[in-house]
């Protein structure tokens, strides 16, 4: 059994656009400024790659956002077997890639520098 490998790498100079809190997301406009705005990528089922944005950047739950990345990114490397490539081509449809723009909310304990995967929940705000 073979399969290809990819790489794939996310560039984010910045994110802008209005704020949309889902209903019944349990966040509140007054507390979107004090989340950590987070780009979510994902392709297929493999876990979701998360990007904080840098120290001091926040959601601007009045008007519209604009989140500088300043260029940070994620480089990802994975291999997919030749059997899943198949069907995907034989169907004709593309592999789904999703990107996810999220309010991160962490724990009291958990500091910036233990990286998202500490967040006690993150709020989609978008996806594409």
């Amino acid at each position: 059994m073979g399969g290809a490998l990819f790489t794939l790498e996310l560039i984010a100079e910045c994110l802008r656009g209005p704020v949309l809190l889902p209903a019944g997301s349990g966040i509140d406009s007054s507390k979107l400024s004090s989340a950590l705005p987070t780009l979510g990528l994902r392709l297929l089922d493999l876990p979701l790659e998360l990007l904080e944005a840098p120290e001091g950047e926040a959601y601007n739950p009045v008007v519209s956002s604009c989140i500088c990345f300043g260029g940070c990114g994620k480089a990802l490397v994975f291999e997919l077997p030749d059997q899943l490539l198949h069907e995907y081509e034989s169907r004709g449809r593309p592999l789904p890639l999703w990107l996810l723009a999220f309010a991160a909310i962490r724990t009291s304990t958990a500091g910036r520098s233990e990286g998202a995967a500490k967040t006690a929940g993150a709020v989609p705000l978008a996806s594409a």
